[in-house]
């Protein structure tokens, strides 16, 4: 998703493209999936239109989406969404903003090292916006594996 929000982007409009084309192309083609899997061997069952495991706390145009995650620790901050229809997701735009999308009911939110999730249907995956495939997905973290100068 993150890829043809780039692509369809438009430079002039800077961030607010972004959401222009959100709302206009992706938001409504935006499916509920039926995840089942693992967090940390903890069960994971929802119903979802979105979820990340977070490294860093941006993504798109400076979306807050993952609010305490760090490429220095050793986890995933994990963030999806639970129950709401991709519609009903439009109000939690201005809050994805300032990481407060996270206070809102439909949204849960965990720390994990390691994540196993199938989905049905089943859903893409992507890294960084770059297409991977689809579900089912198996990723871990694997602590100090690589060395990071912070700024």
């Amino acid at each position: 998703m993150a890829l043809r929000l780039r692509r369809n982007a438009r430079p002039k409009l800077g961030k607010a493209s972004y959401v222009v084309v959100a709302l206009l192309r992706e938001l409504p083609a935006l499916k509920r999936h039926r995840l089942a899997g693992t967090l940390d061997g903890r069960v994971l069952e929802a119903e979802s239109v979105m979820m990340v495991a977070c490294l860093g706390r941006y993504f798109g145009a400076g979306m807050m989406i993952g609010p305490d995650a760090s490429p220095l620790a050793d986890h995933f901050q994990m963030v999806w969404s639970h129950g709401a229809e991709p519609l009903q997701l439009l109000g939690l735009l201005p809050g994805i903003h300032r990481g407060k999308h996270l206070d809102h009911p439909s949204v849960r939110s965990c720390s994990a090292q390691h994540l196993r999730v199938e989905a049905a249907p089943p859903a893409p995956v992507e890294a960084e916006g770059e297409p991977l495939g689809w579900t089912p997905l198996s990723v871990q973290i694997l602590p100090r594996a690589l060395s990071f100068v912070p700024p």
